[in-house]
């Protein structure tokens, strides 16, 4: 676990003695979880949450990556962090968050190489010379049988 120490001014060398306590009541993993669940509920099932770092300050704060996926690209990058307070378990700033994160997001798209998909359940660009499936059908009685797929 990554741990960001704020508000402890050091020299650039030397010895320290740092003390703090701290409670966190929020795991690193239960962070990430909800940072997830936010994610996928409420801003983008295409932006994934990665491992936190504990950042203490004022307060104790989770600092959880967000990435972004494409289907058919897989991940493509960060697009920012969500603060998670390690106390409460509370998203800060949410709405702010929400907005950062989708242009971000939107930015990152705009500079990936266009791809010229075919629409789902397109055949273009499939070999011709492959038979069509056959047709699995139920009769009267429940039970399955096949039914060409030319029928013929």
């Amino acid at each position: 676990m990554d741990v960001i120490l704020r508000q402890y001014p050091l020299d650039q060398t030397g010895t320290f003695d740092i003390r703090c306590t701290v409670t966190i009541d929020v795991s690193a993993q239960d962070a990430r979880k909800l940072v997830q669940r936010w994610l996928l509920l409420h801003v983008s099932h295409m932006m994934g949450a990665d491992e936190p770092v504990l950042e203490i300050g004022e307060q104790a704060m989770w600092r959880v990556p967000v990435h972004l996926s494409t289907p058919s690209a897989g991940i493509v990058g960060q697009i920012g962090e969500v603060a998670l307070n390690a106390v409460s378990g509370q998203i800060q700033q949410v709405e702010q968050s929400k907005v950062d994160l989708a242009q971000r997001a939107e930015k990152l798209i705009q500079s990936l190489p266009s791809r010229n998909t075919p629409p789902f359940g397109s055949t273009i660009g499939l070999p011709k010379e492959i038979a069509p499936a056959p047709i699995i059908s139920l009769n009267e009685e429940s039970e399955p049988y096949i039914v060409s797929a030319t029928n013929d």
